[in-house]
C-alpha cells in the first residue's frame, strides 16, 4: 500500500509541476515576458508618448521654419495618434540615445536607427519602417528585383559603397562601372551610358523627384533597415507597434509618410 501511495503522490506531484509549467508557458506567450509593461499602462492612462529623435539626419528629422519635421517625426506623431496620446520629442544623438532609453527619459528611439545585435538583450527592435539599402535605378519600368537579375547588364555604382561591395563577387557576370559619387552615377544613367545604377534608396528617391524619368526598384537588393527601438520590458508597446507597422504597410500609410519627404 505504501508503494502504491508513493506512486500516486509521485504522479500527483508530477501533474502539479506540469500544470505549473503549462500556466507559466501560456503566460509568457500571452504577455511576451510575463512581467507588467508600465510604459504601456502610463501611456494608456492619459500619458504622453516620449520619443527620441536625432535632428541632424534630414529628411528623417531636422529643424525647419515650422519646427521639428521629417519622416521620423511623422512616424512618431502617427503612432501617438494611434494610441490617442500626445507625443513629446526629446532630441538625442547616437552616443546618448540608448542611455536616455535605458534610464526612462524616452519611450522610443525613432532616429534612422539600424538594429544592433549587441543590444538585443536590452532592446526590442521593430521591423523596418524604411529600408535605406541599395536599389536599382534605371530609365525603364521593368527593373531588376534581385542581384542575380543584373547578370549581363552594365551597372554603375558609387565606388566603395555597399552596392559596389555587393556586386564585386558577380564581376564575371556583369559590367561594373565605378563613379566617384552618387550624383555622378545618376548622371551616367541619365546619359544612357549604362543600363542601371545600384545606389542607396534615399539618394535614389531624391533623384527621382528631380528627374521624373528615373525609375526606382520597389525593393532593396541590399538591405539597410531603419527600425524603432524600445526597452525589452515594454513588450506590450512593442507588440502594438509591430501590429501598427504591419497595418500601415498594408494600407499605404507608411509609404505616404515616406513619399512626402523622399
Amino acid at each position: 500500500m505504501r508503494g502504491a501511495g508513493n506512486k500516486f503522490l509521485g504522479r500527483l506531484a508530477g501533474l502539479v509541476i506540469l500544470g505549473a509549467m503549462l500556466v507559466s508557458s501560456l503566460a509568457l506567450r500571452s504577455t511576451g515576458t510575463g512581467s507588467p509593461d508600465y510604459t504601456w499602462r502610463r501611456i494608456h492612462e492619459g500619458g504622453t508618448l516620449v520619443v527620441g529623435v536625432d535632428p541632424s539626419i534630414p529628411p528623417f528629422a531636422a529643424f525647419v521654419d515650422e519646427g521639428l519635421a521629417g519622416i521620423d517625426v511623422e512616424v512618431a506623431q502617427a503612432l501617438g495618434a494611434e494610441f490617442g496620446v500626445p507625443v513629446r520629442f526629446v532630441l538625442v544623438t547616437y552616443d546618448g540615445m540608448f542611455d536616455a532609453l535605458y534610464t526612462g527619459q524616452i519611450d522610443l528611439i525613432i532616429a534612422a536607427l539600424r538594429p544592433d545585435t549587441n543590444r538585443a538583450k536590452q532592446v526590442f527592435y521593430t521591423q523596418a519602417y524604411f529600408d535605406a539599402g541599395q536599389v536599382v535605378v534605371g530609365l525603364n519600368d521593368a527593373l531588376p528585383q534581385h542581384l542575380d537579375d543584373l547578370s549581363g547588364q552594365r551597372v554603375v555604382v558609387e565606388f566603395a559603397s555597399d552596392g559596389d561591395l555587393a556586386l564585386r563577387p558577380l564581376a564575371g557576370y556583369l559590367t561594373i562601372i565605378s563613379a566617384l559619387s552618387v550624383e555622378e552615377a545618376i548622371q551616367i544613367v541619365l546619359d544612357g551610358e549604362v543600363d542601371y545604377a545600384l545606389i542607396d534608396a534615399i539618394s535614389a528617391r531624391l533623384a527621382s523627384r528631380t528627374h521624373p524619368q528615373l525609375q526606382v526598384s520597389d525593393t532593396a537588393l541590399v538591405n539597410d533597415p531603419y527600425v524603432i527601438a524600445m526597452r525589452r520590458s515594454d513588450w506590450r508597446l512593442y507588440n502594438a507597434i509591430e501590429n501598427i507597422l504591419n497595418q500601415w504597410k498594408t494600407d499605404g500609410t507608411l509609404e505616404a509618410i515616406i513619399r512626402r519627404w523622399l
